[in-house]
């Protein structure tokens, strides 16, 4: 899914059409009574340009402001599968073609888990 910032023509399922019920909510809580129709016209023109906004400064600063870290675990009985095409050789022996594939013991033990950190490339928007 995309960020939807919204426009006036453009605002069914949009950040500011969110930004927009929000505040009927905010409204309705504090004041105990329904937003009026009055000014609604306003009201979209405001929550699009707000919603333009955010987007485009996350757009902007994606880089220094969001951090992404992965964390994998590796759960399948071939740890790394090797394709060596001929023998290996190695302390006490040589292990044979195509047998160098490395295998857990059990379910949970000798597993492989990786931890890192990824970079944001692209803030997905509909502009």
């Amino acid at each position: 899914m995309t960020l939807k910032p919204g426009s006036f023509d453009d605002f069914v399922g949009s950040m500011a059409a969110a930004m927009e019920e929000a505040f009927k909510d905010e409204w309705q809580n504090a004041k105990s009574t329904p937003l009026s129709e009055a000014g609604e016209d306003d009201r979209k023109i405001l929550f699009a340009a707000i919603s333009r906004g955010v987007v485009r400064h996350l757009k902007q600063n994606a880089g220094a402001a969001f951090k992404i870290a992965v964390q994998t675990t590796q759960t399948n009985a071939v740890l790394m599968d090797s394709d060596n095409p001929a023998g290996i050789s190695v302390s006490g022996g040589t292990v044979a073609a195509g047998a160098a594939d490395v295998r857990q013991k059990d379910a949970a033990a000798n597993m492989i888990v990786t931890v890192g950190q990824g970079t944001i490339t692209e803030v997905l928007t509909d502009e």
